[in-house]
């Protein structure tokens, strides 16, 4: 069984093990119940679009994250939190603001977006936490008369449909090298072959878009 993608409670967790059947768990946080996993490094993901950011003269951030809606459970956004963290206090950035987003609140952008126009000092980059919300994002700015990326860069992250459409600055998750990898350690554990590596850690890769730009400092 493959399982992608979501946070298993511990009575999950049980249920999954006694299925009787190897179980690769992909990009999800819980791995004492599988025989085999494979996921991306959230928080150097994060930190690697800060630094890049950074580099092409972006001083103010804030980080756009998503309120957790299962309380308890832990998700890669809670990486990708602590890598942009890292990443400003290592580089020596302006921290604007850790904001987030309740996912269950159609309003909750909104309020966001003006919770950050409003502060005294502006950041010139949002870094959000996936390419849908972002997007969502830059709608809100936009209707503040927000110019994207002339006034304010914003950056996504997994490097979806979304940031193609729209020539999204992401970090993209190489979903055919997951996919291959998740399907060979399927192929191994259903011949009852021993993995060879039970844990795979991917890395995602930068992928500029139209949504940043450089900024200049006298």
């Amino acid at each position: 069984m493959i399982v992608s993608g979501f946070p298993a409670t511990e009575q999950e967790e049980r249920a999954l093990a006694n299925m009787g059947m190897p179980i690769i768990l992909v990009n999800s946080p819980d791995a004492n119940c599988c025989q085999g996993s494979v996921a991306i490094d959230d928080e150097t993901s994060e930190a690697t679009l800060v630094r890049y950011l950074a580099a092409i003269g972006h001083r103010k951030f804030c980080y756009i994250g998503r309120k957790e809606p299962l309380p308890g459970s832990e998700w890669g956004h809670d990486d990708r939190t602590t890598g942009y963290r890292n990443a400003i206090a290592d580089l020596n950035l302006t921290d604007c603001g850790v904001h987030y987003i309740d996912v269950t609140d159609s309003r909750s952008v909104r309020q966001t977006i003006a919770t950050i126009l409003a502060l005294p000092e502006r950041p010139t980059a949002l870094c959000v936490w996936s390419d849908y919300y972002a997007l969502a994002v830059i709608h809100e700015l936009r209707c503040n008369g927000v110019r994207v990326p002339e006034d304010m860069s914003v950056a996504g992250h997994d490097g979806s449909d979304v940031a193609t459409s729209i020539n999204l600055t992401t970090m993209m998750q190489p979903a055919r090298e997951i996919g291959h990898i998740t399907a060979h350690k399927a192929l191994d554990l259903i011949a009852k072959k021993t993995l060879d590596q039970p844990r795979t850690v991917i890395q995602t890769v930068l992928t500029p878009g139209g949504t940043t730009r450089p900024i200049h400092h006298e």
